[in-house]
């Protein structure tokens, strides 16, 4: 191995699959295996990330960082790389997704609105919570 140029290790689905619980948890995010073990005690969501270890979390991921993460903090979580995994039923190739969240996000940096819910959000979650417990 150069050290000018390192060779990924590629990780199975197996030893993905493997580490699936907080001591030892493991995630996949487009194609990168990310270390979340001790990233989980200081992840600003909480240790709820923990929920994808041993799994597939891209779209979660997508999802929950419409405007992305630092390169660099993914870089230094990585591990290593899967390539060929079975994806879910979302078409990541297709432009849907990549323009719904530019939509969404631009629609509201307009109404300056937070990307993860404000006050509101929460009063309504805690109202539909009392009406159907």
């Amino acid at each position: 191995m150069c050290k000018d140029f390192p060779v990924e290790r590629r990780i199975s689905l197996e030893e993905l699959q493997s580490h699936n619980e907080p001591k030892s948890a493991w995630t996949l995010v487009n194609d990168k295996v990310i270390d979340l073990t001790e990233f989980s005690k200081r992840h600003p969501g909480g240790d709820i990330i923990l929920l994808s270890a041993g799994r597939d979390a891209t779209v979660l991921f997508n999802t929950y960082h419409p405007r992305g993460v630092p390169k660099a903090l993914l870089k230094k979580l990585e591990v290593g790389t899967i390539s060929n995994v079975s994806k879910s039923y979302y078409n990541w190739d297709s432009e849907f997704y990549p323009t719904l969240c530019a939509r969404v996000t631009q629609r509201l940096t307009q109404l300056n609105r937070p990307l993860r819910g404000n006050v509101d959000i929460h009063i309504k979650a805690i109202v539909i919570l009392i009406l159907f417990w």
